[in-house]
């Protein structure tokens, strides 16, 4: 993390994309999970 140090600025956003996407890919398997136990 150190070795970052001259990227302060696109940490935070690289952060939330994969929080993003975490929670995007989340939901897309709670989906897939709901639709096969309906189905």
């Amino acid at each position: 993390m150190g070795n970052q140090r001259g990227k302060t600025s696109s940490g935070p956003s690289n952060a939330i994309l994969l929080s993003t996407a975490m929670l995007n890919s989340t939901s897309f398997i709670e989906e897939l999970l709901v639709a096969a136990t309906i189905g």
